[in-house]
């Protein structure tokens, strides 16, 4: 988006939902927003404030926002009517993809990474994901179904000794199981604590 200035922005608005749809998803969108001397509405307290999505008004919940002669607070500046958009029907929340890990060099140096781990919220079933997805659980993206699933991140040991390294990974499912309440998460693994195991040396 071009550079406005800040006498052709209204910033740090608020919605709690039902207003607005996002644009690119064709959710509802909640947060902070601002809006422009054209009538547009971009999430983010200002340009400065990224993501600047661009937003949709919700006719559906407001069909007050498309009558031309509900009165208005905007400044006078803000001149140009705004487009209606017809109703849409929405697209469910995509599903979980499975993610296998591949190690990098740089992470057998360093001797553990990072996993990533969905647990399904109404029954005993896990899914592991890549660090994208598991980030679009942890901050309840609508393109996802975060009703349902909770994200999961534990530290993964490589190398050393391979008893101890069971043991460590081990002690580490367990610890998270016990924390969170996951039944069924240590069995998940079925014993397989020195996956991606590696000697020292190889």
């Amino acid at each position: 988006m071009a550079y406005l200035p800040l006498s052709q922005i209204k910033s740090n608005l608020y919605t709690k939902g039902g207003e607005f749809l996002s644009s690119s998803t064709l959710t509802e969108y909640k947060g902070y927003y601002y809006i422009t001397s054209k009538g547009e509405c971009f999430t983010g307290k200002n340009p400065q404030n990224p993501p600047n999505d661009l937003l949709i008004k919700n006719l559906e919940e407001f069909p007050e926002l498309s009558d031309p002669n509900t009165p208005t607070t905007k400044p006078s500046f803000w001149t140009i009517s705004e487009p209606k958009y017809q109703k849409v029907l929405l697209s469910p929340p995509s599903s979980p993809t499975s993610y296998y890990p591949k190690v990098t060099k740089k992470e057998y140096k360093l001797g553990e990474f990072e996993r990533y781990f969905l647990s399904k919220n109404n029954e005993i079933k896990f899914k592991e994901v890549n660090l994208f997805t598991y980030n679009q659980y942890l901050t309840k993206d609508p393109s996802v179904s975060f009703q349902l699933f909770s994200p999961i991140k534990l530290s993964w040991e490589l190398i050393g000794n391979r008893e101890k390294t069971y043991t460590i990974n081990y002690n580490t499912v367990k610890r998270i199981s016990l924390n969170l309440k996951l039944r069924g998460f240590v069995e998940y693994f079925q014993g397989r604590f020195t996956q991606f195991y590696k000697e020292i040396g190889d």
